[in-house]
């Protein structure tokens, strides 16, 4: 594309020094990236942000490199985005210090690159020369085997997706011309003969083209699920927990990354994003529904845990604490027990956190490991739960 290209690496970093007047301070570099290239603003010793168009990628890559080897203490910043960390990394590896910041709203209606970026150089500036750390959140970079553990399983959520999608597809045209009691699994080897035995031949030509999509694609989940448990190495070696298998662990594991990196159980609220919204003003406080702005996958995840543990591990201590609404035989609507459960998922992050952390052990809250629970009665189970 032509829009992208620039003389050379030479003249960028050249253009940066002409426009700087100095020789040597410190370079605050905002780029948006985009397929081809990046809008870059440069800002020189904290002074107001300069637009130097769009270049791509190897042109900035050299005139950050050139600025970093005459003095310069490079800074770097570009949002998270579908194109990963492969150039943040390569900006690291230069000698540059690379940052990579959530993604949010940056200017209301008039939304431009030279604005975006300009904007987000500003953000950079306060944060490196001003050293006001929370003018944007920090993203993890994840190491690459980090990362591609997480795509493995990433890309089986995205696959049982499409199959659940096909399943409901068969199963709407079986309810569509009178056959209403569709069983669960209906491409299953099992059940396959003994549904097709009374269909139209039509309907099971129509049904046999998504059974084969769908045996397909559990293949490839079983390979996908295979592939992310053997590398490096096992992934689970404690006892599991009973309503929270080794499948639910390992996924957790790839998308928190490392345990290890919160210092406290706020920072595992606003992880996932379950922590309350808020406004403030005054000497009045109000809180209202979680604000949603953390990891969606692992929240999704965190809820449905809960519900599992729900039928197999009730005496779990979140259950004990919101034993008013999700206990044995308490009659409530639905919307008192989806709060409920979104409050257990934050509480049974923060026990994840403790757990993998070795801060304490699964029975510590009331966690039954799969081994020792099958030898307990339901009755003990309701005890357990009601405290």
């Amino acid at each position: 594309m032509k829009k992208y290209l620039l003389k050379t690496s030479e003249g960028l970093s050249g253009r940066i020094m002409k426009a700087a007047g100095e020789t040597t301070g410190v370079i605050c570099a905002a780029l948006d990236l985009e397929v081809a290239g990046a809008a870059i603003a440069v800002s020189f010793n904290g002074r107001a942000p300069q637009y130097f168009g769009k270049s791509n990628r190897e042109e900035i890559l050299g005139a950050m490199k050139s600025l970093a080897g005459v003095g310069n203490r490079v800074s770097c910043l570009q949002e998270a985005c579908g194109f990963g960390y492969g150039f943040h990394r390569e900006l690291q590896a230069v000698g540059v210090e690379s940052l990579v910041a959530a993604p949010e709203a940056l200017n209301g209606r008039r939304k431009t690159d030279k604005r975006d970026v300009g904007k987000l150089c500003l953000l950079l500036v306060d944060y490196v020369v001003r050293d006001h750390r929370n003018v944007f959140k920090v993203v993890r970079a994840p190491s690459p085997e980090q990362e591609r553990r997480r795509a493995l399983w990433r890309q089986r959520s995205q696959l049982l997706k499409t199959r659940n999608v096909l399943a409901g597809h068969g199963r709407g045209l079986l309810q569509n011309f009178g056959h209403y009691l569709v069983p669960e699994r209906w491409w299953g080897a099992r059940i396959w003969p003994k549904l097709t035995a009374g269909l139209d031949s039509w309907i099971v030509e129509m049904l046999d083209s998504h059974r084969k999509i769908i045996l397909q694609i559990e293949a490839r989940m079983d390979q996908l699920e295979e592939n992310a448990r053997n590398k490096p190495a096992p992934l689970i070696e404690e006892p599991l927990v009973r309503g929270l298998g080794e499948r639910a662990r390992a996924q957790m594991r790839a998308e928190v990354l490392d345990w290890h990196r919160f210092s406290n159980r706020s920072q595992i609220g606003s992880f996932i994003g379950c922590c309350p919204s808020e406004y403030s003003s005054a000497g009045s406080r109000k809180l209202g529904s979680i604000d949603r702005m953390g990891n969606k996958r692992l929240r999704c995840m965190l809820v449905e845990a809960v519900w599992r543990l729900h039928q197999w591990n009730q005496g779990w201590r979140g259950f004990q604490k919101f034993h008013h609404v999700l206990g044995p035989g308490v009659k409530t609507g639905a919307a008192a027990k989806k709060k409920a459960v979104v409050a257990c998922a934050r509480l049974l992050a923060i026990d994840l956190w403790r757990i993998e952390t070795g801060q304490m052990k699964p029975g510590d809250v009331g966690l039954i490991l799969a081994d020792a629970s099958a030898s307990l009665p339901r009755a003990k189970l309701s005890a357990m739960a009601r405290g």
